[in-house]
């Protein structure tokens, strides 16, 4: 079934999401609300063309008692904004590990240190 859905928070809508935001390509994608269940469907296996055409088709896990299996369309997808360049990446002064997100990192008198590295 073809469907068009709107931009909100509420059931039978949808949210723009970035993804992969701490790897080498983050990327814009969407969330849709089920409008039956309220559960929040993910699309981030799915393309959305540029003027919001979701493929493949989104649906509930099997798992799941909802039926609602859909091809939307997201209304208002267009115009996306770029994605945003990958972030900076950190090194850890003691064991050399790199990586982009800084929790569970600590200073200490030779720079930061990494999470196994701050351990007592």
């Amino acid at each position: 079934m073809l469907i068009e859905l709107p931009n909100g928070k509420g059931r039978g809508q949808w949210q723009r999401i970035l993804i992969d935001e701490f790897s080498d390509h983050p990327r814009w994608t969407a969330i849709i609300r089920c409008p039956d269940c309220g559960d929040i469907l993910p699309i981030v296996n799915h393309a959305i063309s540029s003027d919001g055409w979701v493929t493949p088709s989104v649906g509930h896990p099997v798992r799941v008692s909802c039926t609602w299996h859909v091809a939307p369309k997201l209304l208002g997808w267009a115009p996306c904004p770029p994605p945003p360049a990958p972030r900076e990446t950190y090194e850890c002064a003691k064991c050399g590990v790199k990586g982009r997100q800084l929790a569970g990192w600590g200073v200490a008198s030779g720079g930061l240190l990494c999470p196994e590295c701050i351990k007592p």
